[in-house]
């Protein structure tokens, strides 16, 4: 049954699903599932998947549920923030960002993505200080955060303000 995979290949131990026979990963990160309806090969490597490691080293790979919008990190940020989402369905996704006054400053994402979670990296130093929503749309789901853009002069003295503040509740 694994004759085409070769000897690098890592197994997996795999104790969440009781329909899974088997499981394995070959070395450029393929994940393999041998299930009593036959066997699968990961579309995706896991290097391009969000995944965490267990107490038995063994791979969870993480599947969305529903459509979500996360809050950017940093916030507020000086050159750049990412900003994570995650899809339910594959479809059609936009995300875009505008100013106060509602105006499409820029479009982050305008393409079709599969099923999965997905990250963004927002820099534009060419805009200023101030307050922007970013808008993710898919299929029916709509969702819109709110995001603060600080120049670094401003940021800084946001950050001196801030210590001064905390020092000042303690």
């Amino acid at each position: 049954m694994y004759d085409h995979i070769n000897d690098s290949i890592k197994r997996i131990n795999f104790e969440l699903f009781q329909e899974v026979t088997a499981l394995a990963m070959d070395s450029l990160g393929f994940l393999y599932v041998a299930s009593r309806s036959g066997l699968y090969r990961s579309k995706y490597t896991l290097d391009s998947a969000k995944y965490i490691r267990n107490k038995k080293d063994s791979v969870i790979v993480t599947v969305p549920t529903d459509y979500s919008l996360q809050q950017n990190y940093p916030n507020p940020f000086n050159a750049g923030t990412k900003i994570e989402y995650s899809l339910e369905k594959s479809g059609h996704v936009t995300l875009e960002v505008y100013n106060a006054l509602g105006e499409c400053v820029s479009q982050l994402v305008n393409s079709y993505k599969d099923k999965g979670e997905y990250y963004v990296n927002f820099n534009r130093k060419d805009l200023p200080s101030g307050v922007y929503f970013y808008k993710m749309t898919a299929g029916e789901f709509t969702n819109v955060k709110r995001m603060v853009l600080i120049k670094y002069k401003v940021y800084k003295v946001y950050k001196v303000l801030k210590v001064y503040q905390e020092k000042k509740e303690n």
